[in-house]
């Protein structure tokens, strides 16, 4: 409340108007809304494997189950899966294998928009009535809301029965020594169904619907890769190569069918069916589908010279039906090289360097997993578009036709291009290792969406409200080092640790734009923008100087004219830095004030043993990583803030000059600025373990 009054205080000295506050006793409540919508979450897990065979014919069977529970009610995940494997050597010559993985799963979705309606609910009224009805929030004075409790009750969202196999058989011939021809067929097979109730409801004026909908949605994907190779091993005295060639065919399939109906009654969950609604014109069937396919052809040499000199050399032909038929194909290559310097006569006395290798590698990948038909122009031709012409009383009707969207027809692959140089290392016997690497990777040709501007008369491919179509739009640049180390100590027979840690530093950055283009903008309210020289979504904004602490100093935030910067600013509004000194506010005077990449990404791990006791500890952490805090200006009425902006938020003069009033909304304050973006660093432990392990002579060792 007293926030609320803060707002509308601000809100009346910026429109000269008055207003009455809100009185703290007629609101007795204090709801913490998220403990009325989340819990503690449990995860269980049970496993029962078998494995055996002979030395010609090898199988295993593994029998999970998996429950994991949301920490949002009502959300929950469940699976049951059955893996078999099987491997079989016919003869010295011949051999064969085949797995199966199957897998059921029930998930329960999380209540769409939940925790938003938690975090900007005013905590001033209690979930239901006394009489036990959920509280209609409109009459609390304070505005409209969903209350929580009711939308978590409502919800029926799930996704009842999943079925998955993933499958795979191959044969493998090795007619004489050295060469094995392999051919391996891969499905990935899955059928799913959803289900979405909406049951009648009437809580408050955003809360009520009498229709009693029902949407359902059955789909199902068919994937599979046939891959064929055949590979030749040889040594001859120093000198070890492999030569490799083959080919990969796959295609990817997916289809669906929705339903929907409304006035379902809901008698338990076997009434829920389309059949049980309105025989009506509210009944509405929709489906779709997607299948791509690549085709690639693949070579490979790996040659080692006394186990010294490396070097792997790939070429690789990739075919997608995701382009047009000009592009459709793309070659990469890619080589690396190794030095294995400490096997050199010069590195034989060297009392604490035991291994060393230096390496060195180029190559090149595309990508082509874009949505199916992208560069096909469509025509829409539906009814609505029908016209009659002629006299009065015609009835000539004459079909239209209208393009909406926006596409690219010379479409090509976005191809990633990488230099790796690097070293592996070990030091005091072995104990501890040394690994570093220098990577500079190129993604040339970025596939993403142009938005164009709303006169163009064009669509979004993702049916959004963004005018956009994919293209080639850009080169994108990430260099970076990576370091590995690890120290392993066994101190005596009953204790050993380990203690590694791993650190990535990253730069990233736009190389280039396609031609024409000068920056794009995105996010909320376009508050990132995409530029040469700048990381990829840069937080692009206002600078806040500070905060208006009166009139006497808007009225003097002046230009050199003597004209106001911020003409409708009052007390407590943020104050905007004019960078240009032009005396207008405008995306001149914005500032980069970060992104969301880290630029420095690392790892500790800790694990001992002391005798049957084990233990061990994983950290992690970022730095250099920023946030844009949408939450606290993505808002409207008399919402609730956090307790961090309540706690210091403007309240006059002098109260603060960071925190603005509670009037988020009002004037320039919601244009995207400084303030709002925050830093995303962060250091967690992952994981702790603490294990005890019998030993064959006590009572639990012989029991199991």
């Amino acid at each position: 409340i007293d926030f609320t009054n803060n707002k509308l205080e601000a809100n009346a000295a910026r429109n000269n108007s008055t207003f009455t506050p809100f009185d703290p006793n007629d609101y007795p409540d204090n709801t913490n809304w998220f403990d009325e919508i989340l819990r503690t979450a449990f995860t269980q897990k049970h496993s029962l494997n078998i494995s055996g065979g002979s030395e010609n014919n090898r199988y295993f069977v593994g029998l999970n189950y998996f429950e994991q529970e949301g920490v949002v009610k009502k959300n929950s995940y469940e699976r049951v899966n059955v893996r078999i494997t099987d491997d079989i050597d016919f003869s010295d010559y011949f051999r064969a294998g085949i797995s199966t993985d199957m897998s059921i799963t029930k998930i329960d979705h999380l209540a769409g928009g939940l925790l938003g309606q938690a975090y900007r609910n005013p905590p001033v009224y209690s979930p239901r009535n006394e009489d036990g009805e959920f509280t209609n929030p409109d009459n609390l004075g304070l505005g409209q809301y969903a209350n929580p409790a009711a939308t978590l009750d409502r919800w029926n969202n799930v996704e009842p029965f999943t079925t998955r196999n993933i499958s795979n058989i191959y044969f493998e011939l090795m007619p004489i020594e050295g060469l094995t021809l392999k051919t391996s067929f891969s499905a990935d097979i899955s059928n799913y169904s959803t289900r979405n109730y909406a049951r009648a409801w009437n809580v408050s004026i955003i809360q009520t619907d009498d229709s009693n909908a029902l949407t359902r949605q059955y789909g199902r994907q068919f994937n599979y890769v046939w891959d064929n190779t055949i590979t030749y091993k040889q040594e001859i005295d120093k000198h070890r190569f492999t030569v490799l060639a083959g080919s990969a065919y796959t295609s990817y399939f997916s289809q669906f069918l929705n339903g929907f109906n409304t006035g379902v009654e809901y008698f338990s969950d076997a009434s829920l069916y389309l059949v049980n609604g309105d025989e009506t014109t509210e009944q509405q069937a929709s489906d779709g589908g997607s299948k791509r396919v690549n085709q690639s052809y693949f070579g490979r040499l790996s040659y080692t010279f006394d186990d010294k000199y490396m070097l792997n050399a790939t070429l690789r032909t990739d075919g997608s039906s995701s382009f047009p038929e000009n592009n459709r194909w793309g070659t990469f290559p890619s080589l690396g090289l190794g030095w294995v310097a400490s096997e050199e006569s010069f590195f034989n006395e060297s009392e604490i360097l035991d291994y060393l290798k230096i390496r060195a590698s180029y190559g090149m990948l595309g990508n082509s997993d874009i949505p199916q038909g992208t560069y096909i122009l469509p025509v829409d031709n539906r009814p609505y578009l029908s016209a009659v012409f002629g006299p009065y009383d015609s009835t000539n009707i004459s079909q239209g036709a209208t393009i909406t969207t926006a596409v690219q027809p010379d479409l090509t692959w976005e191809v990633v291009e990488e230099y790796n140089f690097g070293f592996d290392s070990n030091w005091f016997d072995n104990q501890l290792s040394i690994e570093m690497d220098y990577f500079y990777r190129t993604t040339r040709d970025a596939i993403f969406p142009v938005i164009l501007s709303a006169t163009s008369g064009v669509s979004t491919p993702s049916g959004g409200n963004d005018r956009a179509y994919l293209d080639n739009n850009a080169n994108i640049l990430n260099s970076g080092l990576e370091f590995l180390t690890s120290w392993n100590k066994q101190v005596n027979e009953d204790f050993t640790y380990n203690i590694s840690a791993n650190a990535t530093f990253q730069k990233n950055e736009i190389s280039e734009l396609q031609t024409g283009t000068i920056a794009l903008y995105n996010g909320y309210r376009s508050s990132s923008i995409s530029q040469v020289g700048r990381p990829v979504g840069e937080f692009y904004v206002y600078e806040v100087e500070g905060i208006f602490q009166d009139q006497a100093e808007v009225n003097n935030y002046v230009d050199e004219d003597g004209d106001l910067i911020m003409p409708n600013a009052v007390p407590g509004d943020f104050k905007y830095a004019d960078n240009n000194g032009d005396g207008r506010l405008d995306d001149q005077d914005k500032i980069s004030a970060g992104n969301y990449l880290p630029s420095f990404l690392y790892g500790i791990n800790f694990n001992m043993e002391y005798k049957n006791i084990d233990f061990s500890i994983q950290g992690q952490g970022v730095e250099g990583v920023s946030v844009f805090n949408v939450k606290r200006i993505d808002r409207s009425g008399n919402q609730n803030i956090d307790q961090d902006f309540y706690d210091n938020m403007w309240r006059g003069p002098g109260t603060s000059n960071t925190y603005p009033a509670g009037d988020v909304l009002g004037g320039r304050n919601p244009d995207p600025n400084s303030f709002n973006v925050e830093s995303g660093d962060y250091f967690r432990i992952r994981n702790i373990t603490l294990g005890y392990t019998f030993s064959e002579n006590s009572f639990f060792g012989n029991a199991l």
